[in-house]
C-alpha cells in the first residue's frame, strides 16, 4: 500500500463523500486512489475558488 491509498482510506473511513482539488502537481498520486473509490467523488477544479463553491 503507498501513502496516497492510506489517505484515501482514511477518508472513506471518515465518510468522506466529496472532493474537489487540482488534478496536477503534488496531488496527482491521490487521483488514482480517489478514482478506484467506490464512496468518493472527485471533482476536478481549474481554479481553487471554484473547489469551495461546488
Amino acid at each position: 500500500m503507498q501513502g496516497s491509498d492510506a489517505v484515501i482510506k482514511a477518508l472513506e473511513k471518515e465518510g468522506v463523500s466529496y472532493i474537489s482539488g487540482f488534478s496536477g502537481g503534488g496531488l496527482a498520486p491521490l487521483w488514482r486512489p480517489i478514482r478506484e473509490s467506490s464512496t468518493i467523488t472527485a471533482f476536478a477544479t481549474r481554479h481553487e475558488r471554484l473547489g469551495v463553491e461546488i
